[in-house]
């Protein structure tokens, strides 16, 4: 749930535990912002995250797909990249 929209869309749905659904579209925003924001624990191998496809636009960091993805593409116009 890195994308607040998705985030807050699960908490309007699941807050508070022993009323779900009772918060406002603007209260689940913002405690989905407030978690979003929060700083996340780094994890090793990360960079291999989505192996057979594209990673979101919006990802946070670099992997090895989208890495491949840019050192492959052919330079405009056909011309050779400089080096």
């Amino acid at each position: 749930m890195s994308r607040v929209r998705t985030a807050a869309e699960f908490v309007r749905e699941n807050m508070p535990f022993d009323q779900p659904g009772t918060l406002s579209d603007q209260q689940a925003f913002d405690v989905a912002a407030y978690v979003s924001g929060r700083p996340r624990p780094d994890f090793a191998g990360k960079e291999r995250d989505w192996p057979n496809g594209d990673p979101p636009p919006d990802v946070a960091y670099p992997t090895s797909a989208a890495q491949r993805k840019t050192t492959a593409a052919p330079a405009p116009g056909g011309a050779a990249r400089p080096r």
